[in-house]
């Protein structure tokens, strides 16, 4: 029972500090952060790599025409879910404020239209418009150092999420 409590204000600080580094991370002038991008393509080990991991991400390979949706970096404000902004601010401030981007902020689980910034993508059709970036982290990026092995683990699932959709129904009276 003390692991659980343990757990949970790990993870409250977690989220503190956060936020804490990312409120001091705005209050630098957004100039710092372009001087600082040629040093920062040119110092690229692995080019290569670092190709076929953005084309994973953006399979964008066509010209393209905003969504009307779209805004600058300059007029992308916080709003409710304030994860999202920071993750991706981290990445906007290296470019010209008057740039535009579009983007949708949670589960989205249609293609957009248009080129759209996204968490993540539906894996089947044609999804080339959801360009995928790592948001929502301080979520989905926890990684904890689990001392038992793989191999000594008990074979068993435990289902953390929604059961609104007849396929995870259908799954879960199967194996409950």
């Amino acid at each position: 029972m003390i692991k659980k409590y343990l757990r949970i204000d790990f993870n409250k600080n977690t989220k503190l500090k956060y936020y804490l580094i990312n409120i001091a991370k705005l209050s630098l002038p957004d100039a710092l952060y372009r001087v600082r991008l040629n040093s920062k393509l040119n110092n690229i080990d692995d080019s290569k790599y670092v190709d076929q991991r953005v084309n994973y991400y953006n399979k964008c390979n066509e010209s393209f025409n905003m969504s009307g949706d779209a805004v600058t970096i300059k007029e992308f404000k916080k709003e409710k879910k304030k994860t999202y902004f920071f993750d991706l601010m981290e990445y906007l401030r290296y470019f010209k404020q008057t740039f535009k981007i579009y983007y949708l902020f949670g589960d989205i689980i249609t293609v957009p239209d248009s080129p759209c910034i996204l968490k993540s993508r539906p894996i089947t059709g044609d999804n080339q418009n959801a360009v995928i970036m790592k948001l929502n982290k301080i979520r989905h990026f926890i990684f904890v150092d689990d001392k038992v092995s793989f191999k000594s683990k008990n074979d068993m699932l435990v289902w953390r999420g929604k059961a609104y959709k007849d396929h995870r129904i259908t799954f879960l009276k199967q194996f409950h």
